[in-house]
Order: structure tokens, then C-alpha cells, then sequence
């Protein structure tokens, strides 16, 4: 993986971030979808590779917030991911919209990579590869790490939240930080075999949350099922939430009690001073 030498510094003029840039990394704002959330593009580097992700946040923060790093799942298309009507370029588009904006009202920035490949980010090569998702989760390390160097974002609040293979790459990333403090993993994808020993030999283990509906058509339960089992043999505080649903990305009323269910299990595994950010939702 690439090193990042980074010293990024965003300027709060009125709580509006105004884009800087280092010599691998801009930070600069981004059309307004929401009047309540402010959003802006970053663009940084991973395996020599210029790489993008959004970020989040709500317009009137006074301080420091605490962070979510939200990871998508599969799109068949990487190119068109983000992409909406009439070609108009919105990450994360309309699937996962609402996902940043809703994390973004309980009082925290949320950060969304778009991994190599997608959207604009270099690397569509690599998306065809089988190990992508651990390519994609080597970007978004690289993304954690450029995130530190952000003022605007507590450094002593981290957490991921990932979906369908986005869940496989929040473990991942969850490993190899162990900065992490909790993890919320809605309908992973993928088996958990080859994650076991890693799991156990894991030396910070963060609090962690399964969701799956039970009759979810596209990623079989039995996989977030194995999985909490794993993290329980291997001493993981462990919070499982299985739906009475055949959804395979929560929607309604669900999504939102899911969420707010993520933000209050985020404050009770976090610290004090980070849960005193999350503020409740606004509908």
C-alpha cells in the first residue's frame, strides 16, 4: 500500500469547510442535495491510484464530530455507482443515499469511498478481480488514515458501518484498526471461513452489531449468522438483530429503526465524550 504523507488542514469559516489541497490530497465541497447537510468530495491516493470518497456532515456543527465510515456493497456497474438520473453524478446515489444523510443527522461526519474502480476512482481493472473486496478495503484503510490528518473530525471517535460486501470490508478495516470502536454490519455477503483466525488473533476487539433480514433473497442469513457465532467464540462484545424481512437493504421504517438502533449502540461502545455528539434524528 502506497504511504500517505499528508498534512491536509480544512479551514471552518463559518462552519462551511473550504477545499485545500496537500500534494496527494483535496478536500473541496460539493453541490448541497440536502439544506441541512453540508457535502465535499476527497480525492486521495492508494496503490497509485487517485481514489474518491464523500463525506457528510451537518451544516451546523460547532466542533470536532465524531466519524462514521459507511462502506457500500456490490454494484454490477462500478463506473455508474453514484450515478442518478439523467447522468447527474450524486454518490452515493439513490441506493445508499440515504445511509450518509441519516448518520449525518445524529450529529456525525460519514464518509462513503467509492473503492478503485467506481464512480471517478482509478482501477476499474481491478474490480473484476475475485480479491477486490480486499482490494477495496486496502482503499479505504488508506481512507482511515487520510481522515486523521482532517481537522473538523474527532481523532478519538471512529466507527464503520458496512453493507452486504461493504460489511466484509468494515471487518477488514476493523482489523487492521484497531482505533475502531464499534462496527455495525447490515446483511454481509460473504462467507467467514478464512476470517476466523484473524478474529481471534485480533489484539483490540471493538464492539460489534450483526443485521440480516431472515429471508433475504441476495445474501443468504446463515453467513451474518456464522459470523456472530465467530466474534462470540472469539470475545467479541456482540449485539445480533435478525428481521423478520426479505429485504436485503433495509428500507422504511426498518432502515430507520436501524439506524437509530446503530447510533445508540455506537454511543454505548464508544466514549463519553464521542456519544455526547449523537444527537437524535430529525424526521
Amino acid at each position: 500500500m502506497l504511504k500517505l504523507a499528508l498534512a491536509v488542514t480544512l479551514s471552518l469559516v463559518s462552519t462551511v469547510i473550504v477545499a485545500q489541497t496537500s500534494a496527494t490530497t483535496t478536500v473541496t465541497p460539493l453541490p448541497a442535495i440536502e439544506a441541512d447537510l453540508d457535502r465535499f468530495l476527497i480525492a486521495y491516493q492508494n496503490d497509485g491510484l487517485r481514489l474518491f470518497a464523500l463525506m457528510v456532515r451537518p451544516k451546523k456543527a460547532t466542533g470536532p464530530l465524531p466519524v462514521v465510515i459507511a462502506n457500500h456493497g456490490f454494484h454490477p456497474n462500478p463506473p455508474r455507482y453514484g450515478f442518478v438520473d439523467d447522468d447527474r453524478n450524486e454518490r452515493p446515489g439513490k441506493y445508499y443515499g440515504a445511509v450518509p444523510t441519516a448518520f449525518a443527522r445524529h450529529g456525525y461526519a460519514v464518509v462513503m469511498a467509492d473503492y478503485r474502480g467506481h464512480n471517478t476512482s482509478q482501477g476499474l481493472e481491478f474490480t473484476r478481480m475475485p480479491a477486490a473486496p480486499d482490494l477495496y478495503a486496502s482503499d479505504v484503510h488508506a481512507l482511515f488514515k487520510t481522515l486523521k490528518a482532517i481537522e473538523g473530525l474527532r481523532r478519538d471517535c471512529w466507527y464503520a458501518w458496512g453493507h452486504s460486501m461493504g460489511a466484509h470490508v468494515s471487518l477488514r478495516l476493523m482489523l487492521a484498526e484497531p482505533e475502531i470502536q464499534a462496527v455495525s454490519l447490515w446483511s454481509l455477503a460473504t462467507p467467514l471461513a478464512d476470517w476466523t483466525g484473524a478474529l481471534r488473533a485480533a489484539k483490540q476487539r471493538p464492539a460489534i452489531i450483526v443485521r440480516h433480514a431472515t429471508a433475504d433473497p441476495v445474501a443468504p442469513v446463515a453467513a451474518s449468522r456464522k459470523l456472530a457465532e465467530s466474534l462470540l467464540a472469539a470475545g467479541y462484545r456482540t449485539e445480533t438483530a435478525f428481521e423478520d424481512s426479505p429485504l436485503h437493504f433495509f428500507e422504511q421504517a426498518l432502515f430507520d429503526r436501524s439506524i437509530d438502533d446503530d447510533v445508540r449502540y455506537f454511543n454505548q461502545h464508544g466514549t463519553a465524550a464521542c456519544a455526547a455528539h449523537a444527537v437524535p434524528r430529525q424526521r
